[in-house]
């Protein structure tokens, strides 16, 4: 579980450089889209997927059962870390991940544009996520 929460905060503070570079340098093109919009999309995706390993890895830590893959088990698995007091709002995490997988599976400039209006509410999530589950103890 340290090793997920660690690959998690790498990953944010990545994505918050990203963030920093996408409103202080103009914009490079990438395959018609704004160089920096896309990476940041890109650690938004990463940052969201170690979320969810950390979730996974806390709760099988506290015994428990791993769910499947699929969208019905990040479903159970939400709700599991909202029970156990990790995630304040499993609602707001069901929508990152329908960003993520907007994000992933349709990408234009008009998605990342609206997925980054969305990264700084998952920050902030995954922030107290990390908190919340280095408090477990």
């Amino acid at each position: 579980m340290e090793r997920a929460a660690e690959a998690l905060e790498a990953e944010l503070r990545r994505l918050e450089l990203r963030l920093w570079l996408l409103s202080s340098i103009g914009p490079m093109v990438f395959m018609g889209v704004p160089a920096y919009r896309a990476w940041a999309v890109k650690a938004f995706e990463t940052s969201f997927e170690h979320a969810a390993a950390l979730m996974e890895a806390a709760l099988q830590e506290r015994g428990f059962p791993k769910p499947c893959r699929g969208n019905e088990p990040f479903r159970l698995l939400v709700g599991r870390a909202k029970r156990a007091g990790m995630v304040g709002n499993a609602g707001e995490w069901r929508r990152y991940r329908d960003w993520r997988n907007v994000s992933v599976h349709h990408y234009s400039d008009d998605v990342a544009r609206r997925v980054l209006n969305e990264v700084g509410a998952f920050i902030d999530s995954a922030r107290a996520l990390l908190v919340a589950v280095s408090n477990f103890g």
